[in-house]
């Protein structure tokens, strides 16, 4: 279990890793979250849509390098940081997927906007909209 202050310090961000595999001499640390699905391995890539697997990775990414700054004692840009999703199928069949670079920094866009809506919603204490509608920033 891992714990981190937002940047703000209004809240915190909370996870905990299913497996974390630290290798000292490469500075590499892989990040594992195990998932079951109920769709074929090449459906995936849905799941992690519908279901916003990729806000659990970016989270998990933050929490490690979070870990690395303050529990480890070392700069996490010096480190490879990896994010595996394990996938275990309704055939039996296991097959780790890794997040690449490209797909991480879009999640990591997609994470950075969620987030400006969070902050809206707790600085207003306005809930009963998305951030979106409740600015009046949607035309059809």
């Amino acid at each position: 279990a891992l714990e981190c202050d937002a940047e703000s310090k209004d809240y915190s961000f909370k996870g905990i890793i299913d497996n974390v595999v630290i290798d000292v001499p490469t500075k590499t640390v892989r990040v594992n979250d195990f998932k079951t699905t109920s769709k074929a391995l090449k459906e995936f890539s849905e799941s992690v849509d519908h279901w916003n697997y990729w806000l659990q990775a970016i989270v998990y990414l933050k929490l490690i390098r979070n870990f690395l700054s303050k529990q480890v004692k070392v700069d996490p840009d010096e480190w490879n940081i990896e994010f595996r999703f394990i996938v275990f199928d309704k055939y039996d069949q296991l097959y780790a997927f890794k997040v690449s670079d490209k797909t991480r920094q879009s999640w990591q866009q997609r994470f950075e906007d969620v987030m400006l809506d969070a902050e809206y919603h707790l600085k207003f204490k306005d809930f009963t909209l998305p951030a979106k509608y409740a600015k009046g920033n949607v035309e059809l």
